[in-house]
């Protein structure tokens, strides 16, 4: 996926005078096949920075105040420093990333990022019980090094987001994820109905739950997000 199919598939909105613009910069990610709606058979080669600069240097619109790099997964580009300061010299800075955390479980990198104008970060965070965030980011004590990460974030003064998959195993769980996010101190949560696509397409079964099973717990959590003054997103599901 080259970074102008990249822009065109991931772009949000959450408000609609304020367009969130997702860029994918690494094709690769971490999480074994078949656990994440947007895993792919093969994949692809990342962009190239210039390829990324070019795409983003034709936006136009004061509407765009920044964007996210996503993936796969942004933090296994060797060249991330040197992106993040490119962008910034085509009107394009990075608003933040979106990661699995695993990376930012250290104090410095956070910082690093803080240091080039990285404002926010939004970490995957599937579930309250490592068996079943790990199985969804595919490694053993992924929810400890995100729990680790999400510290580490707000220590260097990063925006801390959570993107918080609603799937079938963890549909009951919804609500301790957003318990837990607002105690992390997550200024915003993303409750994503995921979707079969790529490898996962016609397994998807295994994962996803049907919409009637998902209200009660989904309406549950936007109401305790709103007592404790998370902001909290709906996206993928039916108004």
């Amino acid at each position: 996926m080259n970074a102008e199919q990249g822009l065109a598939l991931h772009r949000g909105v959450p408000t609609p005078d304020r367009p969130e613009v997702r860029v994918v910069v690494q094709g690769r990610a971490r999480f074994a096949e078949g656990h994440l709606d947007t895993a792919l058979p093969e994949a692809p080669e990342p962009p190239s920075l210039d390829a990324v600069r070019g795409v983003l240097s034709r936006i136009e619109g004061p509407s765009v105040d920044g964007v996210w790099l996503v993936g796969g997964e942004p933090t296994l580009r060797s060249d991330l420093p040197r992106l993040v300061e490119a962008l910034a010299t085509v009107d394009a800075p990075v608003r933040g990333l979106v990661t699995d955390g695993l990376a930012l479980a250290q104090d410095r990198v956070c910082r690093i990022l803080a240091d080039l104008g990285v404002t926010a970060v939004r970490l995957h965070l599937a579930s309250v019980r490592p068996d079943a965030h790990d199985w969804w980011l595919g490694g053993k004590g992924a929810l400890k090094r995100v729990l680790k990460a999400a510290r580490s974030v707000r220590a260097a003064g990063l925006s801390l987001e959570l993107d918080v998959p609603v799937t079938r195993p963890t549909v009951p769980q919804v609500r301790d994820v957003v318990e837990l996010g607002a105690r992390l101190g997550a200024s915003r949560m993303w409750l994503r109905r995921i979707t079969g696509r790529g490898a996962v397409q016609g397994h998807d079964v295994t994962v996803l739950a049907r919409l009637g099973l998902l209200q009660g717990d989904v309406e549950a959590a936007v109401q305790l997000g709103a007592r404790e003054g998370v902001k909290l997103v709906v996206e993928g599901f039916p108004r």
